[in-house]
């Protein structure tokens, strides 16, 4: 045999780890291009921050509507709490329905069972037949 047709998985082995070796560096070229490009935002960030307006002062449409966005958002929990309510309502009644139905089931079954001749009558009756028959 030919010793290229017998082993051909280093040649694999190698294209793979030259691919791994490029395919890191490039990964690493890409993550200092981001790095950069998130340093200039950050500046021109602070740039823009000082050159507005002074730290201590607002915009005061900006607090009225977070103010505004705060009772919004409240109202529809406000709204979502009572539909849980009402759901919630709900399953006790579904439950109490349930508990009710399974006891009447199982007081039908207790009679049943009281009803019901023992499993050693059983035997007997059965016996007895038995020795009628024969």
């Amino acid at each position: 045999m030919i010793k290229s047709e017998e082993n051909p998985k280093p040649d694999v082995e190698d294209d793979l780890a030259d691919e791994i070796i490029i395919s890191s560096s490039e990964e690493e070229e890409v993550e200092e291009e981001e790095d950069e490009e998130e340093e200039e935002e950050e500046e021109e960030e602070e740039e823009n921050i000082e050159g507005s307006y002074d730290e201590n002062d607002a915009d005061h449409f900006v607090l009225l509507e977070i103010r505004d966005n705060v009772a919004l958002a409240n109202s529809i929990v406000d709204k979502l709490d009572l539909k849980v309510t009402g759901i919630d309502t709900k399953l006790d009644q579904t439950t109490a329905n349930f508990d009710s139905k399974l006891e009447l089931i199982l007081k039908y079954l207790s009679k049943i069972q009281v009803d019901s001749p023992s499993e050693h009558d059983r035997v007997n009756r059965l016996d007895q037949l038995i020795s009628l028959r024969l």
